[in-house]
């Protein structure tokens, strides 16, 4: 049982981590206060739902170099494919996504690069605790 409440907590961490990460990495790009959420609260569950994996998953690899390689995969196919899940669930419209595959590629491109950046950190962190 403890277990679960200490990735619960490394979940909701991860989730508020990326939020703020995410939330000042696109204001500073986009010279303005850019609120990254889309749920009350400042959490991207994203995030946490790849650290939680990362930690389940990795916690006997202990070669850093694969860590960081695997998590970096890792990271992206669960933006691809939470990004795809999206977009078939609500229409692009309603998340006010252009039409243009250009932009909605650059969106992705930027999106997964974040996840990498942030993926290698998730299980540094469980190590230490």
């Amino acid at each position: 049982m403890l277990l679960l409440e200490y990735l619960f907590l490394w979940f909701l961490f991860y989730s508020f981590a990326g939020w703020v990460y995410e939330s000042i990495l696109v204001s500073v790009s986009e010279r303005r206060l850019v609120n990254r959420g889309f749920l009350n609260g400042p959490i991207c569950p994203i995030y946490g739902c790849g650290a939680v994996l990362a930690i389940v998953l990795l916690h006997d690899l202990h070669n850093p170099f694969a860590v960081f390689l695997i998590s970096s995969i890792g990271a992206c196919m669960l933006e691809y494919v939470t990004s795809w899940g999206h977009g078939k669930a609500i229409p692009r419209a309603v998340v006010g996504l252009q039409s243009s595959p250009i932009q909605h590629s650059r969106a992705h491109l930027s999106a997964w690069s974040g996840g990498v950046r942030f993926a290698g950190c998730a299980h540094h962190r469980c190590d230490t605790a």
